[in-house]
């Protein structure tokens, strides 16, 4: 058998075998048993359920997923394909270096297509494209969910069982071509062949689970070669954050497959990042020691131009450090729900819109006699309460109005133009300035404006958490109301659901 061989079969078959067992095992399978994996995604895991991606592979390990010998196919045939591309660059006039990038790498160096600027050697775009192919330049078209169903649905689905933002590229190789130096990514990616095939090669980390992409690396900086293997069309490969790999196409087959990432700044020091702000606050205001001023001068001795050494600058470490452990003494539940209602922002604000009809769901009038409701899209629904400096408020957020042309990205759409965009869709909630504006998430927590949402009074908490619970079951009126003086109120709230298009209706014969 031929190393090559060797390599092929071991990537097929030692790529999927369960490493976990016993004790070990039952922990991590207990880590993930609240997940509900959504059904689209499931069916990208072929004979692979669920709970054993994530308690095997998930941040461990590549997972290799061959279409052959299933009975169904991973995947839609046309999820992306070549020709699909060349339509729509020239259909929607897309522009080089804002929704694709055409590159090479060639003896170890990446050369970027430079647009030529003379309009007169300018070409339609799509031709520009084939001229590129011909010239060994591969495509890596951003963000292809915008103009594709077929990813739409399955990022959507994807964004449903991770719990985060999702985001996706095409890339699009010639015979013979590599694309991009060996790297590793920041994010942990499944690669869809979708047209042709590719050879793929993958190197162990050498830095775990990164919070941060690598450099274009060298021979000398990859290590020796961990997997092997030839993805065809239909199959699907998993790879943990930090895995090196580089993949190139054979002399004769052009090739086309979709990326789709997760789990970007998903880490427990992300979230800590987050929480830590309210938690100090929480510091300074119940232990005094906090509250007690620096030593006066302290920029005299303390500082990169300073040795670390003197009395002075032991002494703050010491005090320092000090303070720091007693941080943990006054952290409450209330700190990370602070911390997860922040984090929901960036997620609600930016994830893609619910796939499927943009038409409205109820009548003109709104009338709950003889009807039963629910919330309508609940995954893209939450509910955030906020009791803070005597502001309490419960506020609705909601993504169902996210603009898809613009995911990921800051939409500049008129909102008249919009067709996802309801007329009824609310605005966004001042109060929710109040979380904490003091925190910076990233650089993408500046995509955008804050996600669709509705505010209400917090005594009406109770009855929209009740109605979130009860999903998927449909409620009555006096299902969701303990005592007749609520009714009026909480009409009011659901005619206010029911405006922005939030609440679904249904005659109570009909459930």
């Amino acid at each position: 058998m031929t190393r090559q061989k060797k390599r092929q079969r071991d990537a097929d078959g030692g790529a999927q075998e369960a490493s976990s067992s016993g004790t070990d095992r039952s922990t991590s399978l207990s880590k993930y048993a609240h997940l509900k994996a959504d059904s689209l995604w499931s069916q990208l895991l072929g004979l692979i359920e669920p709970l054993d991606f994530f308690s095997t592979y998930f941040e461990k390990k590549p997972l290799l997923i061959r279409e052959r010998g299933l009975k169904r196919q991973l995947f839609s045939k046309n999820l992306f394909t070549r020709d699909f591309l060349l339509e729509i660059v020239d259909k929607y006039n897309l522009s080089h270096g804002t929704d694709f990038i055409l590159c090479k790498y060639i003896e170890f160096k990446r050369i970027d297509y430079e647009v030529p600027t003379r309009k007169s050697d300018a070409k339609k775009c799509s031709a520009m494209m084939e001229a590129c192919f011909r010239d060994s330049y591969s495509c890596q078209f951003y963000q292809p969910q915008r103009y594709s169903d077929d990813l739409h649905r399955l990022c959507a689905s994807f964004e449903n069982t991770f719990g985060c933002l999702t985001g996706s590229s095409v890339y699009l190789t010639p015979p013979k071509a590599q694309a991009l130096a060996p790297h590793y990514d920041d994010v942990d990616v499944f690669i869809l062949q979708t047209e042709g095939r590719k050879n793929w090669k993958l190197y162990h980390p050498t830095y775990i689970l990164p919070g941060e992409p690598s450099h274009d690396l060298l021979p000398s900086e990859i290590g020796p070669l961990w997997m092997e293997f030839t993805l065809e069309q239909g199959d699907v490969l998993y790879m943990p954050r930090g895995v090196i790999h580089q993949a190139q196409t054979d002399k004769s087959v052009f090739s086309t497959h979709v990326t789709i990432s997760v789990y970007q700044r998903q880490s427990w020091s992300n979230f800590m990042e987050l929480a830590m702000p309210h938690l100090i606050r929480r510091a300074f205001a119940n232990n005094v020691e906090f509250r007690r001023g620096l030593p006066p001068q302290y920029l005299n001795f303390l500082g990169s131009q300073f040795p670390t050494s003197t009395p002075c600058v032991k002494d703050f470490f010491s005090t320092f450090k000090d303070l720091f452990s007693k941080l943990s003494e006054c952290l409450e539940i209330q700190d990370l729900q602070h911390a997860a209602d922040l984090a929901s922002l960036d997620y609600i604000t930016h994830r893609l819109p619910p796939p499927g009809t943009t038409e409205s769901s109820h009548g003109a009038e709104f009338s709950l006699d003889g009807m039963v409701f629910r919330f309508q899209n609940r995954s893209y629904i939450r509910i955030v309460i906020s009791d803070r400096d005597g502001d309490d408020h419960v506020s609705i957020l909601s993504s169902t109005a996210n603009c898809r042309q613009h995911h990921m990205g800051v939409c500049s759409c008129d909102p008249a133009d919009n067709e996802s965009v309801s007329e009824n869709a609310s605005e966004p909630c001042e109060s929710l300035a109040s979380l904490d504006q003091s925190v910076s998430m990233d650089e993408s927590s500046n995509r955008g404006t804050q996600p669709g949402c509705i505010g209400f009074p917090k005594e009406l908490s109770v009855y929209l958490i009740k109605l979130y619970d009860a999903f998927p079951r449909f409620l009555k009126l006096e299902d969701l109301c303990d005592a007749v003086s609520d009714e009026i109120s909480v009409r009011g709230m659901l005619l206010q659901l029911w405006s922005s298009e939030l609440l679904e209706l249904q005659e109570e014969k009909a459930c």
